[in-house]
């Protein structure tokens, strides 16, 4: 149900990992409430919540965090781990550790999705299905300069890349997509056999990773000179 992968993260003399997380959301609704780990507060909060999708996505968006909490924590204990919404709705983790990593979850109709990362080391997730993205919706949020990018690939796939590393740069800022779309421009796109790798204009010190799984294509931020390899 919950695919996982590992990601070793280098820089200079650093060394840590990141947990990517995938659960496929089909499966997920055959889980019993207590499968879903909540913490008490949790819960509370669960209980207000008023409309079934804003329900559906929380209860998907804790499961999938929590089952990687628990893996990068070596715990069992997932109940005891709280995830509570920051001022801009950022998750931030609260678990009996002295220093609890950081998480960025994603969610579409197909799949719910989370990187677990060091604090120390910002990252941020998008997820997009492949079949429902509305490419004619999207190039009006497009710049100029974007939508040449867009046109030298002659792809459809190469507007969800596009826009899933502008999503996942906004959450890593906590801004949402709340500022002038300019501000997130993409500066550059290189498209590989397996995935794509973006730059932004006005964020230089990061880098975008984007790839296709089934019907979904993920974008994972993290700063532009650290070393990755997913094991």
């Amino acid at each position: 149900m919950v695919t996982l992968d590992t990601i070793s993260l280098e820089r200079n003399n650093w060394r840590a990992k990141a947990y990517l997380g995938v659960l496929n959301a089909t499966e997920f609704r055959f889980l019993t409430f207590e499968e879903i780990y909540l913490h008490d507060q949790e819960l509370s909060y669960y209980r207000k919540l008023q409309y079934d999708k804003r329900r559906y996505n929380y209860l998907a968006g804790r499961y999938i965090a929590k089952k990687v909490l628990g893996q990068h924590l070596n715990t069992t204990a997932l109940h005891e781990i709280l995830i509570t919404p920051g001022v801009f709705n950022q998750p931030i983790v609260t678990a009996s550790t002295f220093d609890p990593p950081a998480v960025s979850i994603s969610h579409t109709e197909n799949v719910a999705a989370c990187i677990v990362f060091p604090r120390e080391h910002p990252m941020g997730l998008d997820a997009e299905t492949i079949r429902s993205f509305k490419v004619e919706a999207i190039k009006s949020q497009l710049t100029a300069h974007e939508k040449n990018i867009c046109l030298s690939q002659s792809d459809a796939l190469t507007y969800i890349y596009l826009w899933t590393a502008k999503e996942a740069l906004a959450k890593l800022l906590t801004t949402g997509l709340m500022a002038p779309m300019g501000i997130y421009q993409i500066e550059t796109l290189d498209i590989h056999d397996e995935f794509a790798v973006s730059t932004f204009t006005n964020f230089e010190q990061y880098q975008a990773i984007s790839f296709c799984r089934n019907d979904t294509v993920f974008s994972l931020v993290l700063p532009k000179n650290t070393q990755y390899f997913f094991t």
